[in-house]
């Protein structure tokens, strides 16, 4: 399985009771790439003609706009 960067949280939000497993106190909920991806899947589906039922090639179109998001916010 290959590594896929997820970016880090998105809105993390402090735990009301307890800590996880690993210690932190923070539930981080949403990941950047899946924020990206959802925000680029917007645009794409403006235009888009609805009701065709073949959203297969928006979606990878929406993640790879995510991973090039998250491409460019890494470089210095």
């Amino acid at each position: 399985m290959s590594y896929i960067n997820r970016g880090g949280p998105v809105f993390p939000q402090p735990q009301t009771y307890g800590e996880w497993a690993d210690g932190s106190p923070w539930f981080e909920g949403l990941g950047l790439r899946d924020y990206f991806a959802a925000e680029a899947m917007k645009g794409l589906l403006h235009d888009a003609s609805y009701g065709d039922g073949q959203w297969e090639f928006e979606a990878k179109a929406a993640y790879k706009i995510a991973d090039a998001m998250l491409r460019e916010k890494d470089k210095p």
